[in-house]
């Protein structure tokens, strides 16, 4: 977050690394980074414009949405999606990510 202000990104075709994890980090773990990053960088989301810090809230709500849907927290996981929704409802793909692992869901259960 530090880096893209002052500098373009670039997009490469191949994965530039593999990551193995044992486990998934917990929900109160989830939280606790998530409330960091937001009092960390939300301000200058926002000085950038209103619709960057929008899109940074969104961002950080639909971490907390997968964290608690892990968990299965479910209630609190579609509360978080909508307000996640609520504050930048034109993300891309979000509607279509919902889909797809209400689909994944369904099918599991």
């Amino acid at each position: 977050m530090r880096y893209l202000p002052a500098h373009r990104l670039g997009v490469v075709p191949e994965p530039l690394t593999i990551v193995h994890k044992a486990s998934d980090p917990s929900r109160a773990q989830v939280f606790a980074a998530l409330a960091r990053i937001r009092a960390r960088h939300r301000d200058g989301w926002y000085r950038r414009s209103w619709i960057a810090g929008r899109k940074f809230d969104s961002t950080l709500l639909v971490e907390e949405a997968a964290a608690a849907h892990y968990a299965g927290a479910n209630g609190r996981a579609a509360a978080l999606v909508l307000k996640a929704f609520a504050s930048y409802p034109l993300r891309p793909g979000l509607v279509s990510l919902l889909a797809r692992r209400s689909w994944r869901q369904r099918r599991s259960s």
